[in-house]
């Protein structure tokens, strides 16, 4: 990594300087996209994460005279017994900073495909939140439909069949 896009992370000592911030963009992304998370309990799980040895977590950052201007989130997730998975949780840049956002690509792969590997992944993993962001990873980076659709609804007035 370089000092325009770091692991927040105890080891690097960026935790207090950048932290906050990240955590506060992070939790503004999950309201903004309505994610299914409650943002309070994700931040209390992404600070958890930044002092673990071996997290299965990742924030990068993007930051600029101590400001954070993007973020980018991986976790490695295990469904019941299966092979580890990279998943992409996030990842935003500020408008005015769009045009960093193949260097935060750049900067990021490298570092949480090597981490990701390490804990056993083989595989990688992006929900797009809509066909447009799925289309832009499927062109940039060779990401192919699973076929797979996410779909749901409330439990209440749901009959059985």
């Amino acid at each position: 990594m370089n000092d325009k896009f770091q692991v927040i992370h105890k080891t690097n000592r960026n935790v207090g300087s950048y932290g906050p911030a990240v955590i506060e963009r992070i939790k503004t992304f999950c309201e903004a996209y309505d994610s299914d998370v409650k943002p309070d309990d994700f931040a209390a799980h992404l600070m958890e994460q930044m002092t673990l040895d071996m997290p299965y977590t990742l924030v990068i950052a993007g930051v600029d005279e101590g400001n954070v201007f993007g973020h980018l989130i991986a976790s490695v997730e295990q469904f019941y017994g299966g092979e580890p998975l990279l998943m992409i949780l996030q990842i935003e840049i500020d408008k005015e900073w769009e045009g960093e956002r193949k260097a935060l690509y750049d900067a990021a792969f490298p570092v949480i495909l090597g981490w990701a590997a390490r804990l056993g992944c083989k595989k990688i993993r992006i929900w797009g939140r809509n066909r447009e962001v799925a289309d832009k990873f499927a062109d940039r980076f060779g990401f192919v439909d699973t076929g797979r659709v996410l779909m749901e609804r409330d439990i209440e007035g749901l009959q059985s069949v």
